[in-house]
This record gives structure tokens, sequence and C-alpha cells, in this order.
């Protein structure tokens, strides 16, 4: 979602809101501008304990990788410009 310019904050924020509005159990941002989608998923009713922030891309796949269990279905999603597969790729090693 870097790539969307002036709209990017407000877009972050939506998604933080549709999640916490959709039952996400656990969601995860990575780097950035990712912590106003986590803001406003805790500000719209997610607990502290389902949301998550890192810097760190491997941080945040070391987390995943410690959280995911076999039948899980999880969702990445980001942009390149902070190279989300390397948090896939910590996961799935």
């Amino acid at each position: 979602m870097l790539e969307l310019g002036q709209e990017t904050e407000d877009l972050h924020r939506a998604l933080g809101r549709y999640a916490a509005e959709s039952g996400v159990n656990v969601l995860v941002g990575v780097r950035g501008l990712a912590r106003f989608m986590v803001e406003e998923a805790v500000r719209a009713g997610m607990v502290g304990d389902s949301v998550h922030f890192f810097e760190n891309v491997a941080e945040a796949g070391d987390f995943a990788r410690g959280l995911l269990r076999e039948g899980d279905v999880a969702l990445f999603k980001g942009s390149r410009g902070v190279a989300m597969e390397r948090a896939l790729e910590r996961v799935l090693a």
C-alpha cells in the first residue's frame, strides 16, 4: 500500500477497522504506515494481544512461525518496499 500516495494513511486505517469488524483473529503490521492499520484495529475493538506491530520483517516472520499451526489460514500482504516475502520465508523455514 506504499504505492497509494496521499490516500495511504486513510486506507491503512480503513483496513484496520475492517479487520476488527470482520473478526480477524490476529493482525500483524510490519514497518512504517502499517502502524496506522494496527492503531485503528485497536481503536475499533481488537484486543491488544491479537494485534501486533513489528519494525523488523524477520521478527514478524518469527512471530508468525511461532503462532501458526497446521490447518491455520494466514494472509501475508505487504508492499515490495517492505520485503514481506522475507517474513513468509521465515515462517516456512
